[in-house]
């Protein structure tokens, strides 16, 4: 008789495989680059271990579906799907997030519930996500009327009042963020276009470990981060968040490198990302990152 470790690692290699089949499927269903993006280094982590050259079980893997969607045959909207299978996934149910620059950030929040809402419908044990593809492809057209209705009351609103919603600076966060590592080519676009989309500044600092500063919007930051979260890290934690700070630092979010010219490897030069925050009056952060004094 099987012990039960031997047992679980039946059920995972199991749910692994199923994984990579449903993975094909959508291979065969969107193009790849264009359509479907995925996390290159989860997939080679599963392969690699089903196939007995690793024996450390992979984490989750994620994977971007970009649908273009039509809305009465006249228009074309554009859909992304941001979705994470567990390691025990199709027996645990996956973390679907969607996002559109189509839809008011109510709707959005309305159709992200409603998907959460009909994941937890579903036979677990049973491979899902084309079915949940296939029910946004449907529910969408419903969701997007409702976001032009929504704008367009808004826009009436301001018509009559003469007045128009600002954004408060007041409103303006600060977060930091500290990962493991950050090497995958995947997620260092994710949170590249990502920050762009939200109209967010700072920066990422990929290597070992991984640093992303992000501010904007407060809600706009914290949905960011969500969205982040949803990835497959080793580990990715909150270090510090700022409130209210009133005005930002950066001018635009981008990419940084600060290597050790001879070390060979992806090692982080701490003096010089010590020299770049001090540039912008953040020196007392890399204390907070790393728990050691800069120089």
């Amino acid at each position: 008789m099987a012990d039960k470790s031997e047992a679980e690692n039946g059920d995972i290699d199991e749910s692994l495989s199923l994984q990579l089949s449903e993975i094909e499927i959508l291979q065969s269903m969107f193009t790849e680059g264009k359509e479907l993006n995925i996390d290159l280094a989860g997939l080679a982590e599963i392969q690699d271990y089903l196939s007995g050259s690793i024996n450390i079980k992979p984490n989750r893997i994620a994977f971007t579906l970009n649908l273009f969607l039509s809305y009465n045959f006249n228009s074309q909207e554009y859909l992304e799907v941001n979705c994470c299978l567990p390691q025990r996934y199709p027996h645990e149910m996956p973390d679907v997030y969607v996002k559109s620059s189509s839809l008011t950030r109510e709707i959005q929040k309305e159709l992200n519930e409603s998907t959460g809402e009909f994941v937890t419908t579903l036979e677990r044990g049973e491979l899902c996500v084309v079915t949940i593809i296939q029910w946004l492809r449907e529910t969408w057209p419903d969701f997007y009327e409702r976001s032009i209705q929504l704008t367009n009351s808004k826009e009436v609103e301001v018509a009559k009042t003469g007045k128009k919603e600002a954004k408060c600076e007041g409103n303006l966060s600060r977060i930091w963020l500290y990962m493991h590592h950050i090497y995958s080519k995947t997620k260092r676009k994710h949170i590249l276009d990502w920050a762009n989309e939200s109209k967010l500044t700072g920066f990422s600092l990929p290597g070992k470990p991984g640093v992303v500063c992000i501010e904007g919007d407060s809600r706009d930051a914290e949905e960011y981060f969500s969205r982040l979260r949803r990835l497959n890290w080793k580990k990715i934690t909150c270090r510090h968040k700022e409130e209210r700070i009133g005005r930002r630092k950066f001018d635009d979010f981008k990419e940084l490198v600060f290597h050790v010219h001879s070390s060979g490897d992806d090692r982080m030069d701490f003096g010089e990302f010590f020299q770049f925050l001090v540039k912008h009056d953040l020196g007392e952060m890399f204390k907070i990152l790393f728990g050691i004094e800069g120089n």
